[in-house]
């Protein structure tokens, strides 16, 4: 059984590494499952044993991304704690910026922002010091925080911007402070 499982874990990734090279020199969606087996050296049985289409392959690389960003994070509990994760994003978007470009490149903005305001969503209630607003308030202030932060970094990866992950990490806090937007103490915006 362990045989079987390095070898789905070798097919996986021959075929991740092959998407990678193809993404390096065309769109996504021209890219075909036999042009990726044939870079990856995979048969296609073997392709469709794992995935569906070359986007599922995408979306593989995406959660591997994903998981070992959250895996060396801490999570926010207090303002303090989102500097540090802040930080820690810019620096591992920059270490890994030529992946991080083609995953901005293959995904449409919707569904990044969505990700982004989904993980802000989930956190919001538990972070000490962060704001309390009406759900309406907070749809409204989450969608410019995510839009403009995905923004901010999109540019500065995909335009190749001469700043450190500590000066982006520096500028996202500086413009989402919402401390600085809602008056906790007379419960509306400032």
């Amino acid at each position: 059984m362990e045989k079987e499982n390095q070898r789905i874990t070798l097919s996986k990734r021959l075929l991740k590494e092959a998407l990678l090279r193809l993404l390096t020199r065309k769109q996504l969606d021209q890219i075909t499952v036999s042009e990726l087996c044939g870079e990856a050296s995979i048969n296609r049985a073997t392709f469709y044993r794992h995935y569906g289409t070359p986007r599922d392959v995408l979306k593989d690389i995406e959660w591997d991304c994903s998981r070992e960003l959250r895996s060396t994070m801490i999570k926010p509990r207090t303002m303090a704690d989102i500097r540090k994760v802040t930080e820690h994003i810019c620096v591992y978007l920059y270490d890994h910026a030529d992946l991080v470009k083609i995953l901005l490149r293959c995904y449409t903005d919707e569904e990044v922002v969505r990700e982004i305001n989904d993980s802000v969503w989930e956190l919001r209630e538990e972070i000490e010091g962060m704001p309390r607003m009406d759900e309406d308030t907070w749809k409204l202030t989450s969608a410019c925080i995510g839009f403009g932060t995905y923004h901010l970094i999109r540019r500065w990866m995909t335009e190749d911007i001469p700043k450190t992950p500590q000066e982006v990490a520096e500028l996202v806090l500086a413009i989402t402070d919402l401390r600085k937007l809602y008056a906790p103490e007379s419960g509306s915006i400032r």
